[in-house]
């Protein structure tokens, strides 16, 4: 296995390779390792690389958050397109499509099924297409659907049993409908002006997480003074310009799930959550006009 790579025409190491994509640096070297595939090989489904073709086109980019397939919003195609009934040129999906109740370490009376929950997931993705015609869904990683998954593999790992697994369930699924792209990481830079991740961390604190997020991004050089930046996670909404973190566009992006009951148990910090989605309006390359982000609320 080759411990160096090409990465915009300079060698380096796989590790840095994997930092500078923003891709799990053991992900990509197991997939090498065992695999036996080029480093180019094990990237796809973990980064998106932008289709030099493609670039400087505009786009209308739909980007949904925390469905949590079963516990979506009931009829949840209908709601959207009963406040946004149009078009879209892709759909982000960023993180927590699936709820992946089922691999849980948390105790539950009752489970749904992976397979029944994964059965759902395909449907409602094959809902979306019909209603919204994108040309690709991009579909990023969050803490349900990929960091439950992950945690089952790497007990599987000490049992000797990793073989038997697929490596991600993002791609996986993703792999099952047509014109979905998997994402397997918890960020994605899209159009080299858009970022959409799905951060573990969450705040009572009205904006915290959407500040922090910018600095996390800035302070990496991901982010730049002209980038947007969509999160997930919280089930709350903000939308703030992080004056000190080069003036970027922050949009915490709510949920459309339904309330879940693990999370009103008593705790006086407990917020509701809001549903809604967000709607950009860009052009590759370019920094995005504020004025063209629109989020509905359900």
């Amino acid at each position: 296995m080759s411990k160096l790579v090409r990465l915009n025409g300079i060698e380096v190491s796989v590790k840095k390779a994997c930092e500078q994509l923003g891709v799990k640096y053991s992900t990509v070297y197991q997939r090498m390792k065992f695999k036996g595939i080029t480093f180019e090989e094990a990237i796809k489904g973990l980064v998106e690389i932008e289709d030099e073709k493609t670039q400087g086109e505009t786009k209308k980019v739909m980007i949904l958050n925390d469905i949590h397939v079963p516990y979506q919003l009931d009829d949840l195609c209908n709601k959207i397109k009963s406040v946004y009934d149009g078009e879209v040129d892709e759909i982000i999906i960023g993180g927590d499509l699936i709820d992946c109740e089922s691999l849980s370490s948390f105790g539950k009376k009752y489970r749904i099924s992976l397979k029944k929950e994964i059965t759902e997931t395909i449907e409602l993705l094959e809902n979306l297409k019909e209603a919204f015609k994108p040309k690709k869904i991009h579909y990023v990683g969050g803490n349900h659907d990929k960091d439950r998954y992950e945690r089952v593999v790497e007990r599987m790992q000490e049992k000797d049993l990793y073989c038997l697994l697929p490596d991600s369930l993002i791609q996986e699924v993703s792999e099952l409908v047509d014109g979905v792209a998997a994402v397997d990481h918890w960020y994605g830079k899209f159009y080299n002006n858009l970022i959409v991740c799905h951060p573990k961390s969450f705040s009572n604190i009205p904006s915290r997480t959407a500040e922090q997020c910018a600095e996390y991004f800035v302070n990496r050089g991901i982010a730049n003074n002209t980038d947007t930046i969509v999160l997930g996670h919280t089930h709350k909404f903000s939308q703030i310009i992080a004056t000190r973190r080069s003036n970027l566009m922050v949009v915490e992006n709510g949920c459309l799930c339904k309330p879940m009951d693990y999370a009103d148990t008593g705790r006086l910090n407990y917020g509701e959550q809001i549903n809604c989605f967000t709607v950009i309006e860009l052009e590759e390359n370019k920094p995005i006009d504020k004025n063209k982000i629109k989020t509905y609320f359900l």
